[in-house]
């Protein structure tokens, strides 16, 4: 079984955990930006516990260092090494490279995608965001590092990027979880994401009241969990153990 292969086999140091049912699908976790395979932890165990297989991996660790396609082409290599249905689980800025990859060429085998504080326009202010949140550099060096970065996502270029896009990339459910106070993306930049797409790609919302970024499960298990999984059972078909 596909399940049981070896760590070292998967791409990107990739981790498979089983449900202890048949399950309908794979959820695919695309950690956030200096995340790593286990920082979905909590999700993963979530997912599992509603019957659904698991499947982390690492990204090419910083901007800096990778692309927006680069990010792409190491999701749509575990997309390709993994077995059958599987539905994306994104955090944060790494999340832009679902469309990316989605845009390419249709995907049969993804059914749905979840996104949690991502993806999102204005990305100058939100790296902005990240560094001043955590008080990272003073503010001239922080000045040159989010312009950086800003550049190396695509800079001005940026958004009439993500429209295309949005607009090569199949129509598939999706679901956008946000915090209401976020302190590094404001709801606003995710529904401007989203609306340099079509009706067809608008999400579903679930809105938690927050004033962190991505602990909306920990701060809100039970509306969290609830949601998810009556988004979840309203794509897919469960299957029977």
């Amino acid at each position: 079984m596909a399940g049981r292969r070896q760590v070292s086999e998967w791409p990107g140091n990739g981790l498979f955990r089983e449900a202890k049912t048949a399950s309908p699908a794979t959820v695919v976790f695309v950690h956030q930006y200096a995340g790593n395979r286990d920082s979905s932890r909590q999700h993963q165990d979530m997912v599992l516990a509603m019957g659904f297989n698991s499947f982390s991996f690492n990204l090419t660790p910083r901007l800096r260092d990778a692309s927006i396609p680069i990010w792409a082409d190491e999701l749509g290599a575990v997309l390709d090494a993994v077995e059958g249905p599987k539905i994306l689980y994104s955090f944060s800025f790494p999340s832009v490279s679902v469309p990316t990859l989605l845009a390419r060429a249709p995907r049969e085998d993804v059914k749905a995608w979840i996104c949690d504080g991502g993806p999102f326009s204005e990305i100058w202010r939100c790296y902005w965001n990240l560094l001043t949140h955590f008080k990272i550099g003073h503010p001239i060096p922080r000045f040159f590092a989010t312009s950086r970065n800003f550049f190396a996502a695509g800079g001005w270029r940026y958004d009439s990027w993500v429209r295309r896009n949005l607009a090569l990339m199949q129509p598939l459910p999706i679901l956008s979880i946000r915090n209401t106070q976020d302190p590094l993306v404001p709801m606003r930049a995710i529904d401007k994401f989203f609306a340099l797409g079509g009706p067809e790609l608008q999400p579903e919302r679930l809105t938690i009241e927050s004033r962190g970024h991505l602990d909306g499960l920990s701060v809100a298990p039970k509306i969290y969990t609830h949601r998810v999984h009556e988004f979840l059972a309203s794509k897919i078909v469960f299957a029977r153990p």
